[in-house]
């Protein structure tokens, strides 16, 4: 498995839960490739790449002690709210971003486009969800 800090290693740093699940797929994934089959050790390796601040937090974890990765993957989950599912994102989200954007003076093809991207991400799980009215869109 990759050290810690180097370009390849997976990283967490808590500013943007969405990432989180993608972070414990790359930890199974390095687990797999570097044949570690002990969940104890799969959870160090998820605990050391983590930023220290997230890691002080992981660590003390009932479920990090346990050594039975799926439940110390849906313990940090829980620290995480949003982190994955039907509540990831929220009408206030998307209100932010607005806001945000009506400041900005949009001068090229290239930052309507990544305005546009951005409201999509955030727009359609509200929309399957039923959080978003027809009025709203």
């Amino acid at each position: 498995m990759p050290l810690r800090g180097s370009r390849d290693a997976p990283k967490f740093d808590g500013r943007s839960p969405a990432h989180l699940p993608r972070f414990f797929e790359d930890i199974e994934i390095l687990a797999e490739a570097a044949h570690i089959n002990d969940e104890a050790a799969q959870i160090k390796a998820a605990i050391r790449y983590a930023d220290l601040d997230e890691a002080e937090v992981w660590q003390t974890l009932t479920a990090a002690s346990r050594g039975d990765w799926d439940a110390f993957v849906v313990a940090v989950k829980d620290l995480y709210p949003g982190c994955e599912g039907a509540d990831r994102y929220c009408r206030a989200d998307l209100q932010y971003l607005v806001q945000d954007y009506r400041a900005k003076a949009m001068c090229s093809q290239d930052e309507l486009g990544e305005y546009r991207r951005k409201f999509m991400k955030i727009s359609a799980p509200l929309i399957a969800n039923k959080k978003l009215a027809d009025t709203e869109r």
